[in-house]
């Protein structure tokens, strides 16, 4: 199944995302988190070519713009930015 959850993570929660512009219901909870970790680690990417970084503290306020907006599950964001889940051990 983890294909599956994979191929959605660019999917939101308001239906926005893509490819399926599928909304919350449709969203499972492993896709949410592996969305969650997703952006957060294209924000914070010091490798990509076609943007520049993102500080940790700027990445986490624009999670949290992106749950408040209903695009991302705000729980989720929550529990990353809370239990620092986004920090390698």
């Amino acid at each position: 199944r983890l294909p599956v959850f994979a191929a959605g993570h660019h999917e939101m929660l308001d239906g926005s995302g893509y490819p399926k512009h599928v909304k919350a219901e449709d969203i499972p909870i492993q896709t949410r988190i592996m969305t969650v970790a997703d952006i957060y680690d294209a924000l914070i990417a010091k490798d990509r070519p076609y943007k520049k970084s993102i500080d940790p503290i700027r990445s986490q306020a624009i999670l949290k713009e992106e749950a408040k907006n209903g695009r991302l599950d705000k729980e989720l964001v929550r529990i990353f930015i809370e239990k620092r889940v986004y920090q390698s051990e």
